[in-house]
C-alpha cells in the first residue's frame, strides 16, 4: 500500500519533552483546509 503523510514538524513524541515547530503549522495549515473543501 502506498501511504502519503502531511503535517506539522513535531519532535519527542509521546515524552515530556513533546514539541512542535510552530512555523510548519502555518506552512500546513492551508494545503489541509483546501484537501478538506474539496473533501466536502
Amino acid at each position: 500500500m502506498n501511504i502519503t503523510s502531511i503535517g506539522t514538524e513535531l519532535h519527542d513524541l509521546h515524552s515530556p519533552k513533546e514539541t512542535i515547530k510552530h512555523t510548519s503549522i502555518t506552512r500546513v495549515w492551508p494545503l489541509v483546509e483546501e484537501v478538506v473543501s474539496r473533501l466536502s
